[in-house]
């Protein structure tokens, strides 16, 4: 019995040991002032030594309070963090709606929120937590990721950038649908989907290349914000470190246009890990993402 006694001591103590307690994080929200929609929220440790600041980008359809959910990956960041001892960072996740992207100002309504963003938002919220005084970092996954490579690509603002399965495609949003289809049936996510769902992937497709023509409203307002054409331009003395991660069998069918990104920014010299990862949108290798964010 004294031994059974012990043998369930041990077991308790080694799943206590699994997940560290997370440390204290004050978390303050506050509404953007008309004619802004959306907010943000500041998740700031009581203790912590490291003094960096991270930006979070969330995917369509969350808000700013995503880093929050306990059931997304955030969470899992988070715990992580904790498990292995790692000084958590302020954190600022930033919202515009469900729907936003952070293009330059063109002739769409909803294009402008880039010099926004970088021009007021950040240094506002800097200046309420007084002032930078470690590194700035920008991540984000999906919509979120397409909006860290602009702020990545197009400001000078950060030291290391995480852009998670970002949208992207060889394909322009202006084609024609023989063209289209063309590019659907040549992914290796259609191989993966045509038999099971292929419409998940003619959906998200038809979205990608929508809302990209709703931000972009001209193909020389999409050359501005193209991940392949801001990758070919790209100067490697200007960039923050990048971390890059999709799915071989993303539903938006960014894998192969992703490789492309990566292989054009490696051979302009710029310094990024690339991730790969087996599984579909928003597949995300945790630990080294989490560390990459604290290292």
């Amino acid at each position: 019995m004294k031994t059974f006694s012990l043998f369930v001591l041990s077991l308790l103590c080694l799943n206590t040991s699994f997940a560290a307690e997370k440390p204290v994080v004050n978390i303050q929200c506050a509404a953007f002032e008309a004619p802004l929609k959306g907010g943000y929220c500041i998740h700031k440790p009581a203790q912590s030594r490291n003094r960096d600041i991270v930006y979070y980008l969330h995917g369509k359809g969350n808000s700013e309070k995503t880093w929050q959910d306990q059931f997304y990956y955030p969470a899992q960041i988070q715990q992580f963090w904790a498990d292995h001892h790692l000084p958590f960072p302020t954190v600022v996740s930033i919202s515009f709606g469900p729907i936003w992207i952070l293009a330059d100002k063109n002739a769409s309504p909803g294009s402008g929120l880039l010099s926004v963003v970088s021009d007021k938002i950040i240094p506002t919220i800097e200046a309420s937590l007084g002032g930078l005084k470690g590194r700035r970092i920008v991540v984000g996954e999906s919509m979120g990721g397409f909006n860290s490579i602009q702020l990545a690509f197009k400001t000078k603002l950060f030291d290391k950038a995480g852009l998670i399965c970002s949208p992207m495609a060889t394909l322009s949003p202006f084609a024609n649908q023989d063209d289209v289809k063309k590019f659907i049936e040549a992914s290796g996510g259609w191989q993966y989907y045509k038999n099971s769902d292929p419409d998940t992937v003619n959906t998200a497709v038809s979205e990608m290349l929508f809302l990209s023509k709703g931000f972009f409203p001209t193909p020389e307002d999409w050359k501005t914000g193209n991940p392949l054409d801001l990758a070919s331009q790209a100067d490697a003395d200007s960039l923050p470190t990048l971390y890059i991660a999709d799915g071989f069998y993303d539903k938006y069918l960014s894998y192969e246009a992703t490789q492309l990104f990566v292989k054009t920014l490696k051979e302009r010299g710029v310094r990024l890990q690339w991730r790969p990862q087996w599984g579909g949108h928003c597949s995300i290798d945790i630990p080294t993402l989490s560390r990459f964010l604290v290292d």
